[in-house]
């Protein structure tokens, strides 16, 4: 995925209805640099499981009136919501351990303030439904070379843990799956960072995706991920008017020069897509619609051939703290 910087702020990312002073944008730079811009969460849907037969343990959904009452205290003119369930890989844990929960959360609030930066458009509010920890592989998705097949396995695995019934408490629009393993292209290249059926979020098959966890800009890889799975393609196409660098979903992975930001061909494309509604349909609110649920609505037709979308890895996106201007 992409680049790097911003503003140093601390937005509330809604947790379960649990509303969290997050970690912010502009946590760039060496870990001692880093560290003055963490804080503790304490989320209330952080689960973990060593098998595929153990109960995910943690506190229970909300209740479905207490969910309903959520939505309309959360429901906004002109704020589209995306409600994500999270799934960290045993080799996320084994790499971060007890830390695991604060780093994916530190992660999920960078990429949750770049969904809601002005420059996109449209406002996105990402409310976490659930976070799993897998502390063991045994039952976890299978990530390979392959690309395809790990993204079939991603979202296979996922349909066992997301409820399909889009009005459950636990039911969530997008299942993101964060991994160390060090994703490649068929020919071999390793510069990859992520992957994702091209307006997936729309399909109850496809509506997941894979990040590979490299450091703090994994949180622009989310958000780049998760622009694909609305339907945005890679900044710098043939006509498009906008460069292949320097943005949220630029092509090439080079690092922008100022504030990290969307192209206006993102913007474009994702105001186009919400207008027709014929691949991304959002509510204004998380509420119920007639025969179409909440959130993300519209499916993608079955038959189509999935569309994957490879991201590319970011250059330059850590820098000594000296060197920032």
């Amino acid at each position: 995925m992409r680049q790097h910087h911003s503003r140093a702020r601390c937005p509330p990312l809604c947790v379960a209805g649990i509303l969290a002073c997050g970690f912010l944008l502009g946590c760039w730079g060496p870990w001692h640099f880093q560290q003055s811009c963490l804080q503790t969460l304490e989320p209330e849907t952080v689960s973990s499981y060593t098998s595929p037969g153990a109960p995910l343990k943690g506190h229970p959904p909300l209740s479905g009136s207490q969910r309903q009452r959520q939505r309309q205290r959360r429901a906004a003119g002109g704020i589209l919501h995306l409600e994500l369930l999270v799934a960290a890989g045993p080799d996320v844990f084994q790499a971060h351990q007890e830390d695991t929960e604060r780093y994916v959360l530190t992660n999920l609030n960078i990429g949750a303030e770049l969904l809601r930066d002005p420059s996109l458009g449209a406002q996105f509010r990402v409310h976490l439904v659930k976070m799993v920890i897998l502390t063991e592989p045994e039952g976890a998705p299978n990530i390979t070379a392959n690309l395809t097949s790990s993204l079939l396995s991603v979202c296979g695995w996922s349909q066992t843990i997301n409820p399909k019934d889009d009005m459950d408490p636990g039911h969530a629009d997008l299942v993101l799956y964060i991994t160390r393993f060090d994703l490649e292209l068929p020919d071999g290249n390793r510069q990859v960072r992520g992957v994702t059926q091209l307006g997936g979020a729309c399909s109850p098959t496809w509506s997941c995706l894979i990040t590979e966890d490299t450091g703090f800009d994994l949180g622009v890889t989310i958000a780049h991920e998760i622009g694909h799975s609305f339907g945005l393609e890679h900044d710098g196409a043939p006509g498009s008017g906008c460069g292949p660098s320097g943005h949220v979903m630029a092509s090439d992975g080079a690092a922008p020069r100022a504030g990290l930001a969307w192209s206006p061909c993102s913007r474009r494309q994702l105001l186009s897509l919400l207008r027709s509604g014929q691949s991304l349909s959002l509510g204004p609110s998380p509420e119920p619609t007639p025969g179409g649920g909440r959130g993300l609505r519209t499916p993608v037709p079955t038959h189509k051939r999935p569309r994957l979308q490879k991201s590319p890895l970011p250059r330059s996106i850590l820098r000594p703290a000296s060197s920032r201007s």
